[in-house]
């Protein structure tokens, strides 16, 4: 939500929102930070060791018990919402700053999936769409996936890393497997 909501708000052109958009991603970053794939619940279906954005925190950070604790949506978001902070903001400092991060959850949706298709089918537990399960590629989720390589990879050619600009680039619907 915090990406749909500041998407909205930057549209209002107060340059205020890009200080709580800042503070926002520095804040979901710490939330990935606690939250790892253990594979220890029924609510955590993956065991991979990474550390992922969750889709609901409670207070201390910590993945809200109700809701499941990854989803790709979340993965997405995260990186769309940092783009999106450097296109209003030019802040090239903060996106450097932070580039290990993006470059930890951008790995994170490559990983969700399974099929090699370039779209994340490891679906189960985004809470928009519980009704999914894995190895189907949701159309919503595929189009923020594809977006989010797009932006990541103009991040990347902002920062001077062009191969790995050209690699997400060749991830993006359309593009996949060219």
């Amino acid at each position: 939500d915090l990406y749909w909501g500041f998407l909205g708000w930057t549209q209002s052109g107060s340059d205020a929102v890009l200080t709580m958009m800042k503070s926002s991603i520095r804040l979901l970053i710490k939330a990935k930070n606690k939250n790892q794939a253990l594979g220890q619940s029924k609510v955590w279906p993956l065991d991979n060791g990474r550390y992922y954005i969750p889709q609901l925190y409670d207070k201390g950070l910590i993945p809200a018990k109700y809701a499941f604790p990854w989803c790709s949506e979340s993965q997405a978001d995260f990186l769309l919402l940092a783009y999106n902070y450097w296109e209003l903001s030019g802040d090239s400092k903060f996106i450097k700053s932070i580039w290990k991060d993006i470059i930890y959850v951008t790995k994170n949706l490559e990983l969700l999936d399974t099929n090699g298709n370039s779209l994340p089918d490891a679906l189960e537990g985004t809470y928009d769409y519980t009704w999914m399960s894995r190895n189907t590629e949701e159309p919503l989720i595929s189009a923020l996936t594809s977006y989010a390589y797009n932006s990541v990879a103009k991040l990347a050619r902002m920062l001077g890393k062009n191969v790995y600009a050209n690699r997400l680039e060749k991830l993006e619907i359309g593009r996949a497997h060219v």
